[in-house]
């Protein structure tokens, strides 16, 4: 249920961000309040998302592995496609754990959905998940670096929240920026 929703919501943050502490950072703060109201135990809401948080230095585009090809003369490219099987791995392994340890526990579990409510909800996050396919396919697609790629994404995000999903108000921005800067210190 939500332990392997926030393993997946790991997975995909840590393709956009290529970092562990922001991918904690972005995903605990709305799965953890989640996971507890859910009666998951504190204890192990905070680990799953801690260890998935762990797989922004594997899957690309990891600036652990940026900084390593640049530090020892490798191609970055060849160490994003280094990082994606070991990632996936990894990221199923933590799902399978966690659903083992919900089980064997009695952790509490998601009512069973139906196809059309599956697809309904893609057809709704569709925009977002847009997002990674930019971002991996623009770099590994060699149109643009992976800052670049961060550069484009930004862009990208605050163009589908303003006038696609209507979310954010142009008026809300400045508290959005000084949000986002708080949050950036802390990684930082």
């Amino acid at each position: 249920g939500l332990g392997i929703a926030t393993i997946l919501a790991c997975s995909f943050f840590a393709t956009i961000s290529g970092s562990s502490p922001a991918t904690v950072i972005a995903i605990g703060s709305i799965m953890l309040p989640a996971m507890i109201n859910a009666g998951y135990p504190k204890r192990f809401s905070v680990g799953v998302i801690a260890t998935g948080g762990s797989l922004g230095i594997l899957i690309p585009p990891s600036i652990v592995l940026i900084i390593y090809a640049v530090s020892t003369s490798q191609s970055t490219g060849k160490m994003f496609l280094a990082g994606v099987i070991p990632g996936v791995l990894l990221a199923v392994i933590l799902m399978s754990t966690v659903y083992l340890t919900a089980l064997v526990k009695g952790f509490p579990t998601s009512e069973k959905t139906c196809l059309s409510s599956i697809w309904n909800s893609f057809k709704k996050a569709i925009w977002g998940l847009m997002l990674v396919i930019i971002v991996l396919g623009g770099i590994y697609g060699g149109v643009f670096t992976p800052t670049e790629a961060a550069a484009v994404s930004a862009v990208y995000a605050f163009v589908v929240a303003v006038w696609v999903e209507r979310g954010l108000k142009l008026a809300d921005i400045k508290r959005v920026l000084l949000s986002a800067a708080s949050t950036s210190s802390m990684i930082l």
